[in-house]
């Protein structure tokens, strides 16, 4: 079994569709829980307000000392240290470093085919996608619908839990209908794991 995260779980999306009934081999269930199914959906929505100044600002810090620690080690690839510092969103970030670094075009490039919703109708494994509506990090509008998905994906949207969160009180007795406490996430992922599936080898 095979959970990912965030941009782990687009990548596992991505690589379930394109493997097909060959990732059944070496998976017998996965949930990708809070990915972003479009990555230019993702990088707008980081681009003003508070996930500008809070989400934004952590990942760049984070971001740029990865990449200017590259840069140092590989100075013959294609990318500046100046453009590197004076990165200021996803866009600068993917079209100065990841486009370049992994061999894509630009930005835009990089996230057309490096977003999972087009590979989601090829999924044979089992699969549990979990989101949430409120997700400051990954719009609404962006995600699947029943109709982009194969018939081995289970999708589960929640109105709260923002990224990665899925609590909406200080205690249990605040928390939603859809999660009736704190461990609701790792259990609903654990059940599905656990659970005969008709797809299953």
């Amino acid at each position: 079994h095979i959970a990912g995260v965030s941009l782990g779980g687009n990548a596992l999306l991505k690589w379930l569709g394109e493997s097909g009934t060959d990732a059944c081999k070496w998976v017998a269930s996965a949930s990708a829980i809070c990915a972003p199914h479009e990555l230019k959906a993702g990088a707008i929505a980081l681009e003003s307000g508070f996930n500008q100044r809070v989400y934004m600002r952590s990942f760049l810090s984070t971001l740029k000392h990865k990449a200017l620690a590259k840069i140092a080690q590989f100075p013959d690839l294609p990318i500046t240290t100046e453009q590197i510092h004076t990165a200021r969103n996803f866009f600068h970030v993917d079209e100065y470093f990841t486009a370049p670094l992994h061999g894509f075009k630009n930005a835009e490039d990089y996230w057309q085919k490096a977003s999972c919703k087009q590979y989601m109708q090829d999924i044979a494994v089992p699969t549990l996608i979990l989101n949430t509506a409120n997700d400051p990090i990954v719009p609404k509008h962006s995600l699947a619908r029943a109709d982009e998905v194969s018939g081995a994906v289970q999708l589960c949207y929640v109105e709260n839990g923002g990224h990665v969160g899925f609590i909406t009180g200080r205690t249990a007795g605040e928390v939603g209908r859809e999660m009736a406490h704190f461990g609701w996430m790792p259990e609903r992922v654990l059940d599905f794991f656990a659970a005969p599936n008709p797809y299953h080898r």
